[in-house]
């Protein structure tokens, strides 16, 4: 079993890491980030508009709500605000969420589910 004191090393070690990019003077501080560089500045791809949305969503979508309360208000903002996603052939959609109850026993069961998308 590992030290308080090794694994805080260990951490320390993983934070301040650098990455250099082969092809041109650029720092980066994580892993993700060089790979952002590289495919922004020496990807020659045509679509990078859509690939940085992709990206950009998929940042959003990993933050997941802590606890009870957070799981609430996420809720709560789907159903005030919808979501919104971009499909590579139509367009921007948007899907409007609904609530649903139903008693089960002496209790109520109450869920926010999606409603028909518009695109």
């Amino acid at each position: 079993m590992r030290t308080q004191k090794a694994q805080k090393g260990n951490r320390s070690q993983e934070e301040n890491k650098l990455y250099f990019c082969n092809l041109c003077g650029f720092i980066a501080e994580s892993y993700e980030e060089l790979d952002m560089h590289y495919t922004f500045e020496h990807d020659p791809d045509p679509d990078l508009g859509y690939e940085l949305e992709v990206m950009w969503e998929n940042k959003k979508k990993k933050k997941k709500a802590k606890g009870l309360k957070g799981k609430a208000f996420e809720q709560l903002e789907l159903l005030i605000n919808g979501e919104d996603y971009k499909n590579e052939y139509v367009g921007w959609c948007h899907i409007p969420y609904e609530i649903i109850t139903r008693k089960k026993g002496n209790r109520y069961i109450i869920k926010v589910v999606p409603g028909v998308e518009i695109c």
